[in-house]
């Protein structure tokens, strides 16, 4: 039986190399993305106002802002919800061609094509991780490199087990012995 076991796990644990160490460098390089995440602090949170007055202040603000002395034609208020409460992002005021915008709120995190980069990038190791890029027959290689961990496991312990009663019959005791 172990004998049998033995070469199971040789020819098994030959086909699943490449698998399993394709599953390890992608998780490894899913880790190391998440480990050097940025991190910035959290600005302090603004003042809870009523939702007419954020509007009528960042209009006010936007139209201070632009450097003509005429009147905006258009100007446009932005305004998120954040745990339950509105919060103000940003106003822009327009005159023809001239635009001004006035941020209210500095972005939590890093922003801008850095953040775009780093996001795509952790959904790419993801889908090489998962197998998901290659599609259906990439996930089954992922299910098929999971099966095969699992049973190079079970049966590397079984014929560990073996071998130590072995040695223990023979009188070696020693969870661990030299080849």
């Amino acid at each position: 039986m172990v004998a049998r076991l033995r070469t199971y796990h040789r020819w098994i644990a030959a086909g699943a190399m490449l698998v399993l160490t394709w599953i390890a460098v992608t998780g490894l390089a899913l880790m190391l993305d998440l480990l050097t995440e940025p991190h910035f602090p959290t600005p302090p949170p603004q003042a809870e106002l009523p939702l007419e007055t954020m509007v009528a202040v960042a209009a006010e603000g936007a139209r201070q802002a632009v450097a003509t002395t005429a009147s905006p034609t258009e100007i446009v208020v932005k305004i998120g919800q954040a745990q339950g409460a509105p919060r103000l992002l940003a106003a822009q005021a327009s005159k023809g061609p001239a635009t001004t915008r006035v941020v209210a709120e500095p972005p939590r995190r890093a922003s801008g094509a850095y953040l775009q980069f780093r996001i795509k990038l952790h959904v790419l190791l993801e889908r090489l991780h998962r197998g998901n890029i290659l599609g259906l027959p990439g996930q089954f290689l992922s299910v098929l490199g999971g099966l095969s961990f699992l049973f190079l496991t079970i049966s590397g312990v079984w014929m560990y087990v073996d071998l130590l009663l072995k040695r223990r019959r023979l009188g070696r005791p020693g969870l661990f012995w030299k080849a």
